[in-house]
């Protein structure tokens, strides 16, 4: 349930500049409760939850967005070579 919200906030944030600060602030503005049995331990984990997760969507996007991005750039190349010849 944690990581569900936490997707839906990085959803909505990912073409921002500040993706990492705005989906944490989205996800605490919101008020969500985070539920952790532990209250000693509960800190520590959800730190290292969120920075884990969203640092590794952030790759993910990134790669997609770049792969996507290269994929165009092919097209541009060839259709370049076409037209000079």
């Amino acid at each position: 349930m944690l990581i569900k919200r936490i997707e839906k906030c990085f959803v909505k944030h990912k073409d921002s500049q500040n993706v990492f600060d705005d989906t944490v602030e989205e996800f605490f503005n919101n008020n969500y409760l985070v539920p952790f049995p532990c209250a000693i331990h509960k800190e520590d984990i959800v730190e290292f939850i969120f920075t884990s997760y969203i640092s590794m969507r952030m790759r993910q996007y990134a790669y997609m967005s770049n792969h996507k991005t290269k994929s165009t750039n092919k097209v541009k190349k060839k259709i370049a070579k076409l037209i000079s010849k």
